[in-house]
């Protein structure tokens, strides 16, 4: 069972990738998991750089099939 922190983070992961990453103009996807904290991918206007493609596809695969 999913503790509240947990399924919050869930759901702010899918919410991201069902609704957000698509329709806001700036964004930054951090991995703050350790330190130094990681660049995974950001958005600026219409153009999106991925840094670090093995875990951004990880992610947003998972993430896109809930």
């Amino acid at each position: 069972m999913l503790t509240t922190k947990q399924h919050q983070h869930n759901n702010g992961l899918k919410n991201f990738f069902a609704i957000f990453e698509a329709i806001v103009d700036e964004w930054m996807f951090i991995d703050n998991s350790g330190e130094p904290y990681e660049l995974i991918a950001q958005k600026n206007s219409n153009e999106i750089t991925i840094r670090n493609s093995a875990r951004w596809n990880e992610l947003a695969n998972y993430y896109k099939s809930k």
